[in-house]
């Protein structure tokens, strides 16, 4: 849990939600069920979803206040998510999920005040 200090206390009342990752420094996603993507009271946490994954998929810690960007993309079923841009490194984070995605902007609604949740298109190469 060292690695969750800096992004506040795991908000039990919240489900944990499974997906994919795109990250800036890798153009391909790493697929569902690989990733969980947490909700702390501070920040989010986008990692491996089970300890197996350790090793093939990346963990990224983005704190509420160094949001640049949040901006939902996608509005095609098979390809939808969540995009967040870290404001202080610039880093590209896209949370890939077909399942409960409205869910997922509600709850994170509550946390980010410049969410965006009219979709963006996008192509793994264009960003």
């Amino acid at each position: 849990m060292r690695y969750h200090q800096y992004i506040g206390t795991l908000r039990s009342d919240i489900t944990n939600f499974i997906g994919g990752v795109y990250l800036d420094s890798f153009p391909f996603l790493y697929g569902w069920p690989g990733v969980r993507l947490k909700i702390f009271s501070e920040g989010i946490w986008i990692g491996p979803s089970i300890s197996i994954f350790r090793p093939f998929v990346p963990v990224r810690t983005i704190r509420f206040d160094d949001l640049a960007v949040a901006q939902a993309v996608g509005s095609f079923y098979l390809f939808r998510g969540i995009l967040f841009i870290s404001r202080s490194s610039g880093k590209r984070t896209m949370f890939a999920t077909r399942f409960k995605h409205a869910e997922i902007l509600g709850t994170l609604g509550q946390f980010i005040t410049n969410l965006n949740t009219n979709p963006i298109r996008f192509t793994p190469f264009s960003w």
